[in-house]
């Protein structure tokens, strides 16, 4: 099978947010099987991965990409960025001889034509009004009527990029049914999610019996969002009880105010981390008070398998669908979030049976050979293409 795969973020196994060592998990499986050639934007320091990417690809076509400054045109120069992929991938689907369009987040489908003849799969990684909505319940006053404005245009511009696609993959059961309940006509099915660590490698002599971990890219605005909430409401309480807790956020290109946040008391921000598994290793629990949400939180999953307690919302549980008090913990309200933290803190028992819950749930339901196996039957269906057409 020939397959032209769009991806808005390289693919690599060392990228600072779990879309893209998904996405090169998967890549990597099906280039032992079928021809790929891989579509992508490149950020200046991402130019020599690139270059590596071509001993196992078909071939690798990139567009240049500078990540816009902070400010009100910083949403335009990406949607831009969005509309220049899909249209190269229109051009290439005109001039190649692919089996199949595999197009990584939804947003790539922008300016994909949805006249070409060839089949087409997109991967939603993040369902795109879930946010939306939780930005519109967090709203207030005037903000609320712009909120509910941005939510129905997302709604709208989701159900168009969807009904471009033979087969729309979602992360999650919740995801696929929302997307049905937009569109019942659309072809849904689910690609779960594969963690991004490698749990073999979290080990540590013992962990930090107050330590508190978030990772996550600090350039998005939900986990901006999140860490903001949990220092401002949620942290204070916790030291309150527990003095020694500390918090490390990690995570690459954090904004100036996620920077100004380690000026707090028991806070201390990273930035991006070449290694992450120690990072888990050493923490007692991980927070991930999401209450903005797109798919399902690879930060969680990725925190689980490591073996470490956890602690989100109900937002951020959707989609990962695990049990609270089974294998996490969950609260919605600051007193809510802070009391189950503490609780962990003073808790070695409970932390270590909430681990060890977690990551047998993580592993079995993310573990990398699932996804693979999944997608690889996807795209058959989809293409109606022999197993094996690379070797």
């Amino acid at each position: 099978m020939n397959i032209l795969w769009v991806s808005p973020f390289l693919p690599s196994h060392d990228a600072p947010h779990a879309g893209g060592r998904a996405v090169a998990q998967w890549i990597a499986a099906a280039a032992a099987r079928h021809s790929v050639t891989l579509l992508t934007r490149v950020e200046p320091p991402e130019r020599g991965a690139a270059e590596a990417l071509r001993a196992s690809l078909a071939a690798v076509h990139v567009q240049e990409f500078g990540r816009p400054a902070e400010g009100t045109l910083s949403m335009a120069r990406i949607v831009a960025s969005y509309v220049r992929l899909g249209r190269a991938a229109n051009r290439l689907v005109s001039a190649g001889r692919f089996d199949l369009l595999h197009v990584e987040f939804l947003e790539t489908g922008l300016a994909i034509d949805a006249a070409r003849t060839v089949p087409r799969i997109a991967v939603a990684h993040d369902e795109l009004t879930k946010p939306a909505r939780h930005r519109l319940g967090l709203a207030r006053g005037a903000r609320r009527l712009g909120a509910w404005a941005y939510w129905r245009a997302v709604e709208r511009l989701q159900r168009r990029i969807c009904r471009k696609f033979d087969r729309v993959l979602t992360m999650s059961e919740h995801d696929r049914r929302t997307l049905l309940a937009s569109d019942p006509r659309l072809s849904v099915g689910i690609l779960p999610p594969p963690i991004s660590i490698d749990p073999a490698k979290v080990v540590a002599p013992a962990r930090d019996a107050a330590g508190l971990l978030f990772v996550g890219a600090m350039y998005r605005d939900a986990n901006a969002d999140a860490m903001s909430w949990f220092c401002e409401a949620i942290l204070p309480r916790v030291r309150a009880a527990v003095p020694d807790a500390a918090l490390t956020i990690v995570g690459a290109d954090p904004t100036e105010h996620v920077r100004g946040l380690a000026a707090r008391p028991g806070v201390s921000v990273t930035g991006f981390v070449d290694v992450i598994e120690p990072c888990y290793a050493r923490a007692a629990v991980f927070v991930a008070p999401l209450r903005i949400a797109g798919g399902v939180a690879g930060k969680t999953r990725d925190a689980m398998a490591a073996g470490c307690a956890v602690v989100t919302t109900r937002a951020g549980n959707v989609g990962l669908d695990a049990t609270p008090g089974v294998h996490l913990l969950v609260g919605d309200t600051p007193e809510e979030f802070a009391a189950a933290v503490t609780r962990l803190l003073r808790d070695p028992a409970l932390r270590r049976r909430l681990g060890e819950e977690g990551r047998r749930f993580s592993v079995e339901r993310y573990g990398p050979g699932v996804a693979a196996a999944a997608l690889e039957r996807e795209q058959q269906a989809v293409a109606g293409a022999p197993a094996v057409t690379r070797r």
